[in-house]
């Protein structure tokens, strides 16, 4: 009786049958991978692979097995240091070789990599799955090309920009100089009237290139904002006395209203809020024929640590569709209003940018025939309503120190005959004169046999330019062991990258063509006059000297962290400094520290640099009051 064999062989039969079924759904399942799969032993040579291991290398799957792993790769010993790699971290991800087929074709390819073992946890070697990544590479070559592209098209631009700024800044800031040096001579009414005609078409265009300047300023994230006490009610009623004249010739009335509950003093930038409400405040003004512009300022209604600003007119209005193309640069509601009321479309797109680095939003309401509300909302800190350490006797207008008798032993270089005169007619008008350097080489000459107060340094001459002359002068001064002398650039050159190459150059201060007086003047009061009072407790002042060297330890700390990136250091510092200043009477070292704690808070290393540099400048002026 063989039943129960050939039960047992039925058996067996259904079990060899399954094996092979499951061996052929296993192999099915290999084969028809996208990516190309192989084994090995431990030593590297190949066990296994499935038909695309065969495509990718051009060579059939019995001679694949058996054969080194490496040899089928343009790298040999990269390809045999990523099995060992896998070897020894028991798995690789996106490991990149490059297989060669027999005829020389090449494809790149990623290869995910790991152990296996067999039931009793012994290592039979390593599976790797690798994919064709050829396309992907090319296409971030495309990316990389473009991106190379496009940041060589950035380039040009800034260049081009600061070429023209250059080219128009050069006349224009004759044509502005001399516009206010004869509006204050005696003129005829009529003399009078051209030239209030061109000083306003001076000022326009220069408006114009500063709006061009910003916005490239903003989109290269070179824009910045300062951290300043100020007086809101002065901000707005500046802004509104900038747009008086034009509102009185429209018949316009210029209302201000100031809701309960605005705080007096703020900490921000008081110069770009000034900015984004003339922009909103002209363009009221500018499509308004008939009734009145109104500036409202009130507590942000959906966050009270911020203020919503809000200018209203009763113009011709903005169509629904056309509200936000409004903020797009070079942008107009209508293209046939450029020429009926002028204007390049830039206005709003930079309000827009710097309302966004104030932490707020800008919007517009608006009804066709009725009028336009535009909203922007700003964060600032509140302050006190007097800085304690400040002696408020001190505030004159600008010039006023420098006309009241100082004298100034100056250097004036600069090689454009009628840049000289401007200067030179803005220097009488406070009792000074200025010695006279055409090129930086007869400058660097001057300046080693004379002793000057101030230097005026054109950057761009014949011969030697004003920043070498600068570099030499400084080099000069270090090795004689003499204190630095206020050099002033005086350029055509706006751009934030052309600031940093004069600050490096060794420049106390960047001043831009067209130079008005008033700026001028202010940059020699404040760099070359020293006239720093700070009030001081009388049971404080033996401790200021203490104070002042601890702040100068401060500066070596602040390098030494600046080399290491350890802006935790300086952040430290940087908070320590403003908890500590005012409280000696110190408010720019508060300050000074205010601005460090939030440049480290950002990781930025150049404005740690320019706030270091500043502490330095200012702990010198110190010094020389407490010797």
């Amino acid at each position: 009786d063989n039943t129960a064999r050939k039960q047992v062989e039925e058996e067996r039969m259904k079990l060899d049958q399954r094996l092979r079924d499951q061996h052929f759904y296993t192999r099915s399942l290999i084969e028809s991978n996208i990516d190309a799969l192989m084994t090995t032993d431990p030593q590297g040579i190949i066990t296994d692979v499935n038909k695309q291991m065969e495509a990718l290398t051009g060579c059939t799957r019995d001679e694949l097995i058996g054969a080194p792993f490496k040899s089928n790769f343009t790298d040999p010993d990269r390809a045999e240091a990523g099995i060992k790699l896998v070897l020894s971290e028991k798995k690789v991800t996106n490991y990149e070789l490059t297989a060669r087929t027999r005829d020389g074709r090449e494809t790149v390819v990623s290869y995910n990599a790991t152990t296996f073992y067999d039931r009793d946890r012994r290592l039979q070697g390593v599976f790797a799955a690798a994919r064709d990544v050829t396309e992907r590479k090319l296409l971030d070559h495309a990316l990389e090309e473009a991106k190379e592209s496009a940041e060589d098209a950035n380039s040009a631009k800034s260049d081009f920009l600061a070429r023209m700024s250059h080219e128009i800044r050069t006349p224009m800031n004759s044509i502005i100089g001399m516009a206010d040096l004869l509006w204050e001579t005696p003129l005829a009414t009529e003399q009078r009237e051209y030239v209030r005609i061109f000083r306003k078409a001076g000022s326009q265009l220069l408006d114009l290139i500063n709006d061009i300047l910003d916005l490239s300023k903003v989109e290269s994230g070179h824009m910045t904002l300062e951290n300043l006490d100020f007086e809101l009610r002065e901000v707005l009623d500046r802004a509104l006395e900038m747009m008086a004249i034009r509102a009185k010739e429209k018949g316009l009335g210029l209302e201000l209203d100031i809701k309960p509950g605005v705080p007096d003093v703020l900490v921000g930038d008081p110069a770009r809020l000034r900015q984004v409400l003339i922009n909103l405040i002209g363009n009221a003004v500018k499509f308004t024929q008939a009734g009145k512009v109104t500036l409202r300022v009130e507590r942000d209604p959906d966050d009270s640590a911020g203020l919503r600003f809000a200018v209203c007119d009763t113009g011709m209005g903005i169509p629904a569709d056309r509200r936000e193309l409004i903020f797009a640069a070079y942008a107009q509601v209508d293209t046939s209003t450029t020429r009926k009321f002028g204007g390049s479309g830039l206005g709003l797109a930079i309000s827009r940018r710097v309302v966004e680095l104030m932490q707020g939003r800008i919007w517009v309401e608006s009804s066709l025939g009725t009028g336009s509300t535009f909203y922007f909302t700003a964060k600032f800190l509140e302050a006190g309503a007097q800085s304690p350490g400040i002696d408020e006797s001190l505030a004159t207008r600008p010039g006023e120190l420098l006309e009241g008798g100082a004298q100034l032993r100056i250097l004036l270089a600069e090689d454009s005959p009628d840049n000289v005169v401007l200067i030179q007619s803005y220097l009488k008008t406070a009792g000074c004169s200025a010695d006279l350097a055409p090129n930086g080489e007869i400058a660097l000459q001057k300046f080693m046999s004379g002793t000057y107060d101030v230097v005026l340094m054109d950057v761009q001459m014949p011969v030697m330019d004003g920043l070498s002359a600068t570099r030499r002068i400084r080099e000069w001064e270090g090795a004689n062991g003499r204190e630095p002398v206020p050099i002033f650039a005086l350029t055509a050159h706006a751009l934030p990258e052309e600031v940093k190459k004069s600050l490096d150059a060794g420049c106390t201060a960047h001043l831009t063509k067209p130079i008005r007086r008033a700026t001028l003047f202010r940059a020699i009061e404040e760099h070359a006059l020293k006239r720093i009072v700070v009030r001081v407790d009388p049971n404080l002042a033996d401790l200021i000297p203490g104070f002042l060297e601890n702040r100068r330890r401060d500066v070596a700390t602040i390098a030494t962290a600046l080399g290491q990136a350890d802006f935790e250091a300086i952040r430290i510092v940087g908070h320590n400094m403003k908890g500590s200043g005012a409280g000696y009477g110190l408010v720019a070292i508060t300050e000074i520290g205010a601005s460090l704690e939030q440049s480290a808070t950002r990781c930025a290393s150049d404005e740690i640099g320019a706030q270091s540099a500043k502490l330095v400048r200012y702990l010198d002026v110190l010094r020389l009051e407490y010797r």
